[in-house]
């Protein structure tokens, strides 16, 4: 890898490839699942630079621990055991402080972002499509989310309708919304930006401009 792409690699939504032929998810997904398992999961050039001879990655996982009265931990049991829970509070609360609910009926793109955001310390909730979103959406305490991401075409339920049915039921969340679409020249992205506030973003998505549009949404 050239010395500015590896730092990158693991990154949500980063690729080398051209637009259109690749989602830059395959090696972000590959370590949320390594990590999920309380593993590491590295790369690093064979020669220094980048100059040919290729690359290696390293992947370590624990083994699983003896319990008493045989057998071992499941890699679940041991995760949250080892601390991976250490965002939420020991009294099972939501942190009210920085919590965000993605919604999106495509899983490697919902494990990609919460590992992103659990990294950076926010509470991690999830939505496989926008039905669910809302229901815990009109459920939610006041101000109960600091930010909701939303994924613009999903079945049943789009983000046009969470959008939609959020400004006028929960207009405290409302302002907490941000669209995100594979496709924001299509007809219900253009349609959707011409009346809204709210802002809508591309993905594939450079993380500094996720993280640009969380400050902007939620300074003081």
């Amino acid at each position: 890898f050239p010395p500015n792409v590896l730092p990158h690699i693991f990154e949500p939504f980063f690729t080398t490839k051209p637009p259109g032929e690749g989602t830059g998810l395959g090696l972000s997904v590959s370590l949320g699942i390594v990590e999920q398992h309380s593993g590491t999961l590295v790369a690093e050039n064979r020669r220094p630079g980048g100059g040919g001879g290729g690359a290696r990655f390293i992947l370590t996982l624990p083994s699983a621990p003896a319990v008493a009265g045989g057998g071992t931990v499941s890699p679940e049991s041991a995760s949250s055991a080892s601390g991976n829970g250490e965002l939420t509070p020991t009294n099972g609360t939501r942190s009210a402080a920085r919590t965000v609910l993605l919604i999106d009926d495509e899983a490697p793109i919902r494990l990609a972002l919460r590992r992103y955001f659990e990294r950076t310390g926010w509470t991690v909730e999830e939505s496989p499509n926008g039905e669910a979103g809302l229901a815990k959406l009109v459920a939610a305490p006041p101000h109960g989310y600091t930010l909701i991401l939303t994924d613009l075409k999903m079945p049943r339920v789009s983000g046009v309708e969470v959008h939609d049915q959020l400004e006028v039921l929960r207009p405290d969340l409302f302002a907490r919304l941000v669209i995100m679409s594979g496709d924001v020249g299509s007809p219900e992205a253009v349609a959707l930006r011409a009346r809204t506030t709210r802002p809508l973003i591309e993905k594939p998505f450079e993380l500094a401009e996720l993280a640009a549009v969380i400050r902007n949404l939620t300074r003081p």
